[in-house]
């Protein structure tokens, strides 16, 4: 069982029927905890997430926003297997020249316990219309760590190469869908995750910033999580009407270095 925090400002501290779990001094990342040893199945859980306004963390934080203390963004516990992929990492390219595409995909698969063999990761490109691009691909994760200076992980990796994509822009935002299943060793499927990407290029060439070969214009401003009746607790609703709103006044560019924005914002 695992405990995520989205956000919290300045630090917090986590119990669990008064027993504490950890505590998160990033306001702006989540903040995940095992709980699993303190749930019973059928018992009361009393959770209590305790936060401090002001922290060694706050004058790191004092950017040009309104200082709003609390939870403002979700929290939700979520139960996971033993195994369990524990994160998607996706690349593409094109070329401009002749209009080919490449597509990259690592599988990242935890091990709770002690890694064990016979463990298989099958990943499935889309396009997008939703039809199958390319084969699928399957491979083993790697369990044996004991090789000194070999092992790089519990990976799996997979590529396309694509003869004709469909290249993403601002004017035509097609994305590809990245789909990964975890396997155990009998060939059943544990669990799925799916990854969306644009296939597209972006370069600095001649001081000027190209996307698949053409330069573009960058109207950016700076954005904040805020909003005028609940501060900084916006949702994903708010947070597309601000995008909607910059879109209308002909900004194609938001300036997110303050802190890390929800994964919303990016999706």
């Amino acid at each position: 069982m695992v405990l995520h925090v989205g956000g919290a400002e300045s630090v917090h501290a986590v119990y669990l029927n008064d027993r504490f779990v950890g505590y998160g001094t990033d306001s702006r990342l989540p903040s995940e905890y095992d709980i699993t040893d303190f749930v019973t199945p059928g018992g009361t859980v009393d959770l209590a997430v305790v936060v401090v306004r002001y922290s060694a963390h706050s004058y790191v934080e004092d950017q040009d926003q309104w200082w709003m203390a609390g939870l403002h963004r979700s929290v939700h516990v979520e139960a996971r297997p033993l195994v369990h992929i524990a994160d998607v990492v996706v690349g593409s390219d094109y070329d401009p020249a002749t209009g080919a595409g490449a597509v990259v995909a690592t599988t990242d698969v935890a091990f709770v316990n002690a890694a064990q063999a016979g463990w298989t990761v099958r990943t499935t490109l889309a396009g997008p219309t939703g039809a199958r691009v390319g084969r699928v691909q399957q491979a083993a994760v790697p369990a044996d760590f004991a090789v000194p200076y070999l092992f790089t992980g519990h990976k799996v990796h997979a590529r396309w190469q694509l003869p004709t994509a469909r290249p993403w822009s601002a004017e035509t935002p097609d994305l590809y869908t990245v789909s990964c299943e975890l396997l155990d060793s009998r060939g059943r499927v544990v669990e799925r995750a799916h990854q969306r990407l644009g296939v597209r290029r972006v370069e600095v060439r001649d001081r000027q910033l190209l996307m698949n070969g053409r330069p573009i214009w960058v109207f950016g401003v700076n954005r904040h999580d805020h909003h005028p009746d609940r501060g900084k607790a916006v949702t994903a609703a708010d947070i597309r009407t601000d995008l909607e709103v910059m879109r209308a006044h002909n900004i194609t560019a938001v300036r997110t270095s303050h802190y890390p924005n929800a994964s919303v914002f990016y999706d």
